[in-house]
Parts: structure tokens; C-alpha cells; sequence
């Protein structure tokens, strides 16, 4: 199911291409790059965001981070909620 595998897809690159992750312009930058079909995006738009939110909170959860590791996640989730919209 293509819905399913597109937030697992963007959820790793975002984790692995994490530098790129400071700004508006970096998310658009993946999220044009990933897909080529701009009417599937809109479509998945809500799960990537849905299944990044809970990633970012699973790991931090689990995990017994330094306070500047655990910042850098909560960094990143605040920019999921800010520049991924539906």
C-alpha cells in the first residue's frame, strides 16, 4: 500500500538526511525530490506528518538521550508541525 510505504520511506531519509532539516526550504527540498506525482503528496501529506510526529515521539520516549540529542529531536518535531502541512 503506497499510503503506508511513503511515510516509512520520508521518516528513514528524514533521520539520515537530517542536516538538511533546518528550514522550510529543506523539507520542500525532499518532498519535491521524493515525489513526482504532486497530487499523491497532497495525498499522503497527512500520514507523513502523522507517522514523522510519532516517530520523533517513539524515540525520544525510549531512549535515555543527552539534553542537546533529545533538543535536536524536539528541534526536528517542532519542524515537522511547523512547514508539513495538508
Amino acid at each position: 500500500m503506497n499510503s503506508l510505504r511513503s511515510p516509512l520511506i520520508f521518516t528513514l531519509a528524514f533521520f539520515m538526511m537530517s542536516p538538511i532539516w533546518g528550514s522550510h526550504h529543506g523539507i520542500n527540498l525532499f518532498l519535491n525530490a521524493y515525489y513526482t506525482d504532486k497530487t499523491l503528496m497532497k495525498k499522503e501529506i497527512k500520514y507523513i506528518k502523522e507517522f514523522s510526529l510519532k516517530w520523533v515521539d517513539y524515540i525520544i520516549s525510549v531512549n535515555n538521550f543527552d539534553s542537546s540529542l533529545e533538543l535536536s529531536f524536539i528541534k526536528k518535531r517542532e519542524l515537522i508541525e511547523k512547514y508539513i502541512n495538508f
